[in-house]
């Protein structure tokens, strides 16, 4: 199972749930009311933390403690995506979050339903 974690920054009169944010970013939508990131500044601060990034166009590949991840983005979030995410790296993840303003938001696996 993935671990999932997002970032934004919204202006404060934004009522929509992180939930439904989280959703509208992962399709591809932008949100009104989220502020554009300064994403190059993100992913050069990304590099700087982890070793070993592989870059390709709109995404890095990484390794973390635990293993792998994967990170997108777009102007107004990134997304940190891999099957562990070792508290250390998570919590590097969240102070660059924190150092670029940016909420933390971890969306709640979904199960498969069972027939």
């Amino acid at each position: 199972m993935q671990k999932v974690l997002m970032f934004w920054r919204q202006d404060p009169g934004v009522k929509q749930p992180a939930e439904t944010i989280s959703q509208e970013l992962s399709f591809g939508e932008d949100v009104e009311g989220l502020v554009d990131l300064p994403i190059k500044d993100v992913i050069d601060r990304i590099k700087a933390e982890f070793t070993g990034i592989d870059e390709k166009p709109g995404v890095l590949f990484g390794r973390g403690h635990a293993g792998k991840f994967e990170v997108s983005w777009s102007w107004q979030f990134f997304r940190i995506e891999g099957p562990h995410l070792e508290e250390d790296d998570r919590q590097k993840f969240l102070s660059i979050g924190r150092d670029f303003g940016c909420q933390a938001y971890e969306p709640k696996p979904t199960f498969p339903m069972k027939s």
